[in-house]
């Protein structure tokens, strides 16, 4: 049964303009009331389930600054004799209904019941997660079921009782959206044109919008002002002068869907050249090491404000003119939202952000401030991790032009929602204020290999200058990453920001085969069908390291075919290609001699002229003539079942045989090497090729 979780949001405005700060909706108290549930704020909603397999209603959490209400409602004809009720911040270990804490029996048959529980009754607030389990006495006509709120089953395999998990929240965004609004008319009263002082105008603004209630704080820094909420929320005003040295960027354009664009940030010099960073930080390049692959991924959410830069465009040319394959992603505006950044760790060569940065470490997205945005990153809302960016534009007549408003988010945002690892990734981020260190833990925490940022504002020309100046050098995989690093000084505009380098010094692209002995799992290879990295198979043990691939005509993960591949340049020295390989089927003995062949093939493809070379080839008859084998006897194969059985038959393999080739002809080559094997006859006796150590020399 597919669970059906889902945010609902319900705000009777969401706009630009709105009557001012929230205060909490607290709704009546009581049982077995029609309300409307904190009608500003977030809700969960999960099914009820009767029976194990019928939904039979809802169950609806949310919550406002001070209590927690639990919904239940039924459908069609069920009805609610009794509910009991767990809550609390650990997982309940016990699943009897009657010993939760929490009751409301005697209920005769009603389609809704309503829990009401202060928050500070269970010692939690804003932001905490808490654990659920609903249970429900439901009635059907004559038909009595126990009903559960769907989850996670409580005691597994004991019985069905289940629990889910709920993070307490409150939607204040109205709170932000009164205060740009409020922002905006002061700044059209008090803005008389191009050419005033920037940061006397935002201290202004920051008095006034302290008086407000919702209003924490606010802190000034050059031509932003930080607004930080009661709630948690924080938000940036950009505001900027047209006639002013852009930096990192065009102007505003009113018209415009995408991020607003023009200047970068400005705020106070923390230069760490790279010499002050330590010798724990960098290592030196007599220690080559390797990007996990030639992926690239370019992420500029403000590429529209860009167009006489062309970013995107300019890197992809870099790339292509290289003796290097490079396998090139990107997003811009709108697409390269939040989201996109949780799944970055997938590019093991190179990220790239060209955005807007902050002192605080925030970088704006381009995810546009709506509806849905709002309810999806909610929870990050409150804890600060995503805050809400505005550019204001200064107008010729006085006043200010306000853009479409956009999420940023910060350095802890990264670091809880990146999903997955870096394998020695180069990160460079072309944003303001951004070389931090606490940037580069995230990434390193990650398995980032080397980091590139700016200590300060930087103008959008010395930024891209940077980026392509050292994409340049690193493309061809000749330079490392310390041999590519020149530290300069901004010298466009005032804030003289510096280019950073953290991480590791000896870091290159990789010219040759990586990961050849799957100890990175699939790292730098493409899987198709049943290809995977496993640690043994029965007795059978990896020839070097502690993992090896396995391809497969239908050992559960597909029905008839396994392949895996890896495109990568053959070095000028290399002179040859091994590898070790072990071919197991149930095919043996008995199909010897018949139409099931399943054939296991090794290719080399030429990228440049897709000509192909066959390396080895192996069914089983051929295998059958090399071992001595048929349908009546064993010969040299290895007979291993019944320690490895597959599913139809006995297993046979010929133990793990040690392939070479001489790659001389593709010196200074881009080829694929892939491996694959296939069902030859039927779909009913498998066959699986283990793989390992593979390497040039």
């Amino acid at each position: 049964m597919k669970k059906l979780i889902y945010l609902i949001i319900a705000i009777t405005v969401l706009g630009f303009i709105v009557t001012g700060c929230n205060n909490p909706v607290v709704p009546p108290s009581g049982q077995n009331e029609s309300i409307n549930i904190a009608k500003n704020n977030l809700s969960y909603k999960t099914d009820l389930i009767a029976g194990q397999h019928t939904i039979s209603g809802s169950i609806t959490v949310s919550n406002d600054d001070e209590n927690l209400f639990i919904t239940y409602e039924t459908v069609d004809n069920w009805l609610i004799n009794e509910t009991h009720l767990y809550v609390g911040t650990t997982i309940p270990t016990k699943s009897a209904p009657g010993k939760f804490p929490y009751k409301h029996e005697e209920l005769g048959g009603v389609k809704t019941d309503l829990y009401i529980i202060p928050l500070f009754d269970l010692n939690i607030g804003l932001g905490d997660i808490i654990y659920i389990a609903a249970h429900a006495d439901l009635v059907d006509g004559v038909v009595s079921e126990t009903g559960w709120a769907e989850g996670v089953e409580i005691r597994l395999g004991k019985n069905w009782a289940m629990y889910f998990e709920y993070q307490v929240t409150c939607d204040t965004l109205q709170d932000v959206l009164f205060i740009h609004n409020l922002a905006e008319k002061k700044l059209n009263d008090i803005v008389e044109g191009p050419g005033i002082d920037i940061e006397d105008i935002l201290n202004i603004l920051g008095n006034y919008l302290n008086e407000q209630t919702c209003v924490k704080n606010t802190s000034v820094d050059g031509n932003i002002i930080q607004i930080n909420y009661v709630s948690g929320l924080v938000s940036f005003i950009f505001l900027q002068d047209p006639n002013a040295t852009p930096t990192a960027g065009g102007n505003t354009r009113e018209t415009l869907s995408s991020i607003p664009l023009s200047q970068q940030t400005q705020g106070t010099n923390v230069t760490v050249p790279k010499s002050s960073i330590g010798e724990s930080n960098l290592l030196k390049a007599n220690n080559i090491e390797y990007t996990g692959n030639c992926k690239i991924f370019i992420w500029v959410p403000i590429a529209a404000e860009m167009e006489s830069f062309n970013v995107v465009q300019e890197f992809k040319n870099r790339f292509e003119d290289s003796d290097l394959s490079f396998d090139i992603s990107y997003l811009e505006n709108e697409a390269a939202d939040i989201d996109s950044l949780k799944y970055i760790a997938e590019y093991d060569g190179m990220v790239i952000f060209n955005t807007h940065g902050t002192t605080n470490n925030y970088l704006c997205t381009g995810a546009l401030v709506n509806f849905w945005n709002t309810t999806r990153y909610a929870v990050d809302l409150l804890l600060g991790n995503i805050g809400i960016w505005n550019n204001m534009m200064i107008k010729e007549e006085g006043g200010v032009l306000s853009a479409h408003k956009a999420f940023a988010v910060n350095s802890k945002f990264l670091s809880k929602h990146i999903s997955g690892n870096f394998l020695n990734t180069i990160i460079i981020n072309l944003s303001c204020h951004n070389g931090t260190e606490e940037w580069w833990n995230v990434f390193e925490n990650k398995g980032a290999g080397a980091y590139f940022g700016f200590s300060d504002t930087t103008t959008e020309r010395f930024a891209t200058e940077q980026g392509y100046d050292l994409v340049e050098k690193l493309r061809n995989g000749n330079l490392t990453t310390g041999d590519a690093y020149e530290e300069k000084t901004d010298p466009y505009g005032s804030k003289k920001a510096t280019w950073l380098m953290w991480g590791k010094e000896n870091l290159k692209f990789p010219k040759g085969l990586i990961n050849g002995s799957f100890e990175e799992g699939l790292k730098s290879w493409q899987s198709n069908g049943d290809g995977r990295v496993i640690y043994d198979l029965g007795p059978i043990e990896p020839t070097h390291g502690n993992k090896m691939g396995i391809i497969s005509t239908g050992l559960g993960y597909t029905t008839n075919y396994g392949s895996v591949q890896q495109t990568f340049q053959i070095g000028e020295n290399y002179q040859a290609l091994r590898f070790s390989w072990n071919y197991l089927s149930e095919e043996f003995l008995e199909w010897i001699n018949s139409i099931y062949q399943d054939p296991f093939k090794v290719t080399l493809t030429s990228v440049d002229d897709s000509s192909t070379v066959i390396l080895l080839s192996r069914t089983v008859d051929n295998i059958a003539t090399e071992f001595g084998a048929s349908w009546s006897n064993g010969g040299d194969l290895i007979y291993v079942s019944p320690d490895i059985i597959f599913d139809m038959g006995d297993v046979w393999m010929t133990g793990w045989q040690n392939f070479e080739y001489n790659i001389s002809a593709f010196q200074g080559s881009v080829v694929t090497i892939k491996f694959e094997v296939v069902d030859e006859g039927d779909e009913i006796f498998d066959t699986a090729v283990l793989l390992d150590n593979i390497r040039l020399e």
